[in-house]
């Protein structure tokens, strides 16, 4: 499935994000928009190279913002004009091939393209570069955008966790409110756990190591 990347010069912030197919798609126009409108910005300049596919899409976002979104082209066959998101889409595949090699020696077997999981690794990849890698100044992106270092206690990609059931709080003393599921990742926007379930993908809290520790003997 083709990868929709993306970097934002001002701020430095990077996506990627797996999409059905290329072009005006539900799912990737949705995750375009909201990229965009995470930014905060009133007007912005999409720029890309002279796919059609790609204009179609950027033309499909337009119409759906509230901002004003000015669109542009790169020259054709200048690769220089287009070299700041070319070092985003190498910056997130780097990070994500390192990701999904640790989950396979973890598992013990090769995970295909079709794997249900790499949807979910490709948008972990890139919050990573987000959350961790410094620019010239010295400053991840995560940072510069909310005033503070990224700290969270958080899980290896594809790892077994327990989380908080839903609407558990407040509840009966004697049922378990943890449930099994698997790491997927981190939403910035709220902190909470991106889970994999039986029942499909939730956003939860997940139970840290050190609560563990601190709850041992109760």
């Amino acid at each position: 499935m083709p990868i929709l990347v993306g970097k934002d010069d001002k701020a430095g912030v990077r996506f990627a994000m797996v999409v059905p197919s290329k072009g005006v798609q539900v799912y990737a126009i949705g995750s375009l928009v909201k990229f965009i409108k995470c930014l905060g910005y009133k007007k912005v300049i999409c720029k890309s190279d002279n796919e059609p596919a790609i204009i179609a899409l950027q033309d499909a976002a337009r119409r759906t913002l509230g901002v004003e979104m000015i669109m542009e082209e790169s020259p054709v066959g200048d690769r220089q004009a287009n070299a700041m998101v070319e070092s985003a889409v190498r910056q997130a595949q780097g990070h994500f091939r390192g990701t999904k090699d640790a989950l396979e020696t973890r598992c013990g077997r090769r995970i295909n393209g079709e794997h249900k999981r790499i949807p979910w690794l490709m948008m972990h990849a890139a919050a990573v570069v987000n959350r961790a890698r410094k620019d010239r100044d010295a400053l991840t992106v995560y940072r510069r955008l909310k005033g503070r270092k990224f700290n969270r206690n958080v899980a290896e990609f594809g790892e077994n966790i327990l989380y908080l059931k839903a609407n558990s709080a407040g509840k009966s003393k004697f049922d378990a409110r943890w449930l099994e599921g698997v790491w997927l990742g981190i939403r910035d926007e709220s902190g909470e756990s991106i889970v994999g379930t039986p029942e499909g993908v939730v956003k939860r809290r997940i139970l840290d190591v050190s609560v563990i520790m601190m709850n041992v003997g109760m």
